[in-house]
């Protein structure tokens, strides 16, 4: 059983001491003692986000890619290439933009990735596709953050007007591995060799 003081928990979640506080007021997290108990907080919470409004959190533009820079490659990478697309539809969406995977040839195989703002696109082909949109993602999903701290905006629900809601999970699936290098080994070289 992983327990954290509030402090820490409050790091962990990239939030205030007090929004902890207020959620351990309000009975949002497990508590073990005077400690927070993770593991059962997590699983109450879907494991997807830490506790918070409607899934959005309270932290600043520079917590924010404190908390990215620190969980960047951390969770167990995608075990597939469609679990790896599912991560970047997840992450895509911090950016509001749209993917979509597409084929240039009969087999039906993708062949690239297309993301799109309104007139706005970049596609990505071959080997590391998959990275090299999600890189992107991570990039313009920085800028947007350095950009804000730089204009002193405080809170990240004032980061973006159009709506964009900042959750966990997709923080997650932006911090996730794509591919091992097994997998991709085997991907490029096939399953036989």
């Amino acid at each position: 059983m992983a327990v954290m003081s509030k402090s820490a928990y409050a790091r962990h979640c990239g939030v205030s001491r007090q929004t902890v506080y207020d959620w351990v007021a309000k009975g949002e997290v497990v508590m073990s003692g005077n400690k927070i108990d993770v593991e059962a907080t997590e699983r109450r919470s879907a494991g997807d986000k830490c506790p918070s409004d409607n899934g959005r959190l309270s932290m600043t533009a520079r917590q924010l890619i404190e908390w990215v820079h620190t969980h960047e490659g951390k969770y167990p990478p995608a075990q597939s290439q469609d679990e790896a697309r599912q991560l970047l539809v997840t992450a895509v969406d911090l950016i509001a933009y749209h993917i979509e995977f597409i084929s240039d040839d009969e087999d039906d195989e993708e062949t690239a990735v297309r993301i799109s703002f309104d007139d706005c696109e970049h596609i990505f082909r071959g080997f590391h596709q998959l990275e090299e949109a999600m890189y992107f993602i991570r990039d313009y999903f920085y800028a947007e953050c350095l950009t804000a701290d730089l204009r002193g905006i405080g809170d990240i629900k004032d980061l973006d007007p159009d709506g964009v809601i900042i959750t966990m999970e997709r923080l997650k699936a932006m911090c996730t591995p794509l591919e091992t290098d097994e997998a991709r080994h085997k991907r490029f070289y096939g399953e036989g060799d």
